[in-house]
């Protein structure tokens, strides 16, 4: 079930585990589909993080407050709730329109989405 989830020792810090299982037992315990709704995100995160990026670096605060709570709401719904944490600081910074503090965030979030990546990348090489 949490197969491969035990070789990380940061695991219960960057994936719960629950929910990942909550998300497959939502799929209907199919693997192929639970691998591609986690590779979808898997691709789909480097986007938003860029995005993110780009929003501090110009000075963007609503479109860092869209891009931020896009990636929170993913990253929930993959248990990923170091990162859902870091955006919803990030949507707040945004949404404050004072980005101070902001590129913190990023680095951390940064680091962490690449933990987060080697997890689930694990996972899903696990049931193809």
């Amino acid at each position: 079930m949490n197969q491969g989830l035990s070789n990380f020792p940061d695991t219960q810090h960057s994936i719960d585990p629950a929910v990942l299982e909550s998300l497959r037992v939502m799929l209907g315990n199919d693997e192929v589909i639970f691998a591609k709704v986690v590779q979808c995100y898997l691709e789909e995160s480097p986007q938003l993080i860029q995005e993110i990026s780009k929003s501090i670096h110009q000075q963007e605060a609503k479109n860092l407050a869209q891009t931020a709570h896009k990636l929170k709401s993913s990253s929930a719904a993959m248990g990923a709730m170091v990162i859902h944490n870091l955006c919803l600081k990030l949507e707040n910074i945004g949404e404050s329109g004072n980005l101070e503090g902001s590129v913190e965030q990023l680095y951390q979030l940064t680091q962490e989405f690449e933990k987060v990546e080697t997890i689930l990348q694990t996972k899903i090489n696990n049931i193809q």
